[in-house]
């Protein structure tokens, strides 16, 4: 008999940033053409799970993430994320004696600190800049500060507050000095899309911009005034800044991967072909909040180590002897491979991917769909195959559509993408697999937030949906997130391991 027909083969579809909010004209999921997801709803088990704060290892108030939401899910169990390791290291004292500080601190009389100005905490918290800041003018170094403006994760306009703070908190010392801002679209994209990481690298690295400024704020005011808020902010110079050099040392604050490693890449590959640079800088230290790939550790040092998360639910079902897949456009392929492995780059043993190639458009409100047509195409072929036990699949759109702050986008991705429900819904039962629909965190949900009276680019604190598109009639209960991977296990009559601390949502 054929293995993968002992056990019971299980879709898994996560609908990023599909949380389940106030029903107000603030939710693009509720005013939006939802019949299938509805429909799943009134006919099958169907519970609602936590996938904030605590319930997903972050300090209290903060929203879930899809890096933290695939990590969590994956892994069975609460992972204490970097943003809550690096907070107490701040407030028991390790952090300012941490000897790769010191190390940098000594060897180093100029220093580059590239940061997330945003109290999001999704990349990166500005409170993290503030306590490196304290630590390494106590060694009267240097300090050449390159200030990412965030807008996304953050409201739109944030950064001239924060911006404002950050020259309180350093005014008349002349040791520090702002050298350069950017928005977070041109530092931080993971899309391949080079020819924003050139504006930036130009300006943060050359020292080469169109524009220069003598005021950080006015600069960010201007910037206003031209429609172009924190993220968009195009990447300027002080007119003091000419560029990084040699022997100097680099320090980057973000604490997730996924949104730096272009950049880094742009600095650090010998072989680097996706533009011209002026020439390579070697660095006398660089340091990254975390390890960001294999790749860049071979140039830089982590200050907070990599935690090791063992049996995940890939790694498994891979231990079974189980095919499995992976599906998801270019926005999220990292969160269904990366993310979902406990961050591990190798896949598994029997673990294939499909990786669907996202539009190319400035922002997805001009494209809500982004590519969920073409990624339902592979599952649901990937289905009629019966080739996998398991396959995991990620739907980008409400979530991606959601950073932009068009409601009227986000109804149409939300629409898009209960379509692409309905037809792996069918395929599911017509090709004998069980679907299972979740989400990683809440995001169209709260498009508009009458509290703040303002339009919401970030992600919500809401719970998430979870549905088991089965005929049994199974009595779910609610959970967190890390409950997912212990009831995919038991729907597909697999034994938890001993590290899953999460339980079964099945009662």
């Amino acid at each position: 008999m054929d293995i993968h027909m002992i056990n019971r083969r299980v879709l898994l579809c996560i609908l990023d940033g599909w949380g389940i909010g106030i029903k107000n004209s603030g939710n693009a999921i509720y005013k939006a053409n939802t019949k299938t997801f509805d429909y799943l709803i009134d006919k099958y088990p169907n519970t609602i799970l936590k996938a904030s704060e605590n319930d997903v290892g972050l300090p209290n108030g903060q929203f879930g993430n899809s890096e933290v939401g695939h990590m969590n899910i994956g892994a069975g169990r609460i992972i204490f994320q970097d943003l809550l390791r690096i907070n107490q290291s701040i407030k028991n004292g390790s952090f300012e004696n941490n000897r790769l500080l010191k190390s940098i601190r000594d060897k180093c009389k100029i220093i580059n600190i590239v940061a997330l100005i945003s109290k999001g905490g999704v990349h990166g918290h500005i409170h993290h800049l503030h306590a490196l800041i304290k630590s390494l003018l106590s060694n009267k170094t240097k300090i050449q500060l390159h200030c990412i403006l965030d807008g996304r994760d953050s409201p739109p306009t944030n950064g001239l507050n924060d911006i404002i703070d950050l020259m309180e908190r350093i005014d008349g010392n002349t040791n520090i000095n702002v050298s350069s801002i950017s928005g977070r679209y041109y530092v931080m994209d993971r899309d391949n899309r080079w020819d924003r990481i050139e504006i930036a690298y130009r300006a943060i690295v050359e020292g080469n911009s169109k524009k220069r400024f003598s005021c950080p704020k006015q600069a960010i005011i201007d910037s206003y005034n031209n429609s172009l808020t924190d993220e968009f902010f195009t990447p300027i110079c002080c007119d003091t800044f000419t560029g990084m050099k040699n022997n100097q040392g680099l320090i980057i604050t973000n604490y997730r991967s996924d949104r730096v490693r272009q950049f880094l890449t742009s600095i650090y590959d010998e072989r680097f072909g996706n533009f011209t640079r002026k020439h390579a800088i070697t660095f006398a230290e660089s340091l990254g909040m975390v390890e960001y790939s294999r790749t860049l550790s071979k140039h830089m040092n982590s200050i907070f180590n990599q935690q090791e998360i063992k049996n995940t639910l890939g790694e498994v079902i891979s231990n079974n002897g189980l095919n499995q897949l992976r599906v998801a456009e270019t926005e999220k392929y990292a969160h269904v491979t990366y993310f979902f492995n406990g961050t591990k780059e190798k896949s598994f043993s029997r673990e294939d991917r499909v990786l669907v190639p996202s539009p190319r458009v400035k922002t997805y409100d001009l494209c809500p769909e982004m590519a969920c047509f073409e990624v339902t195409k592979k599952i649901i072929e990937n289905l009629r195959r019966k080739k996998y036990s398991f396959i995991l699949s990620n739907y980008a759109n409400t979530d991606m559509v959601g950073h932009t702050g068009s409601m009227e986008a986000a109804i149409k991705a939300v629409e898009a993408v209960d379509y692409c429900i309905e037809r792996i819904y069918k395929a599911c039962n017509e090709n004998g697999y069980t679907l299972v629909l979740t989400s990683d965190h809440g995001n169209a949900d709260l498009m508009y937030d009458f509290v703040l009276n303002e339009i919401c680019t970030t992600h919500s604190l809401n719970p998430v949906p979870f549905i088991i598109c089965s005929d049994q009639n199974y009595n779910l209960k609610k959970g967190r997130l890390s409950d997912i991977a212990p009831t995919i296990l038991e729907l597909m009559e697999i034994k938890k391991p001993s590290q899953m601390n999460g339980v079964s949502i099945i009662k």
